[in-house]
């Protein structure tokens, strides 16, 4: 469903129709890259498959070139009605943008400098092929593929049991940086929530001193 959602502009284009159906059947072939014959075994009128393929249907998904030739908003992926804010702030590279937007996010993760260093981590979670972020120094990112792959499952690892890395995003992470928050000193996280960057700021300043968290 999730593949559905983000790619509905294509998906409906290249189906030439938004019915349930089809966006099902169009998100098989944009996002989990199956042919037409992969769906069609899908689709095989089981008693818990979904009725077999149209000849239409099966036309349209062995095409290769639906989208030639569509707008930028369908190959963005974004709403048509948004076409215009995206031109002004994006321009030229409103596409790439919009594809960017509409992608499967990477799961992001932060090692808690206070009983980990980055490089250990980054040894220790290496069959998930985890790389160090761009722009958080102690980050880590784990891209995630469209289609039926899943993330892992980090938060049942054991170095997440022992308190040496939490899920946040990178963004979080800069937020956290960005404030300066050193050894002594008294803080106000005015933009709590669940508590990632509370917990990033008492790394940042070494478990000494006060974070009054707030939301």
């Amino acid at each position: 469903m999730n593949a559905t959602l983000r790619r509905r502009q294509s998906i409906a284009w290249m189906m030439d129709a938004e019915t349930p159906r089809s966006l099902a059947l169009g998100a098989l072939k944009l996002s989990w890259k199956q042919s037409a014959e992969e769906i069609a075994d899908i689709a095989d009128g089981g008693r818990f498959s979904p009725p077999p393929l149209s000849e239409g249907e099966r036309a349209v998904l062995s095409a290769e070139d639906r989208l030639a030739g569509a707008p930028d908003w369908v190959l963005g992926d974004y709403p048509e009605w948004l076409a215009s804010a995206f031109d002004a702030a994006f321009g030229e590279d409103a596409v790439e943008e919009g594809c960017g937007l509409a992608g499967r996010a990477p799961l992001d993760l932060r090692v808690n400098t206070l009983k980990a260093d980055r490089e250990h981590v980054l040894k220790a979670l290496a069959r998930y092929s985890v790389e160090a972020t761009r722009y958080a120094p102690n980050g880590l990112r784990i891209a995630l593929g469209e289609g039926p792959q899943r993330a892992p499952n980090i938060e049942s690892h054991a170095l997440h049991g022992r308190g040496r890395i939490e899920v946040q995003d990178e963004g979080s992470q800069i937020a956290a940086e960005l404030a300066g928050a050193q050894s002594g000193m008294q803080v106000v996280d005015y933009c709590a929530g669940a508590g990632g960057k509370t917990l990033a700021l008492s790394a940042s300043m070494h478990n000494k001193g006060q974070i009054h968290a707030h939301d």
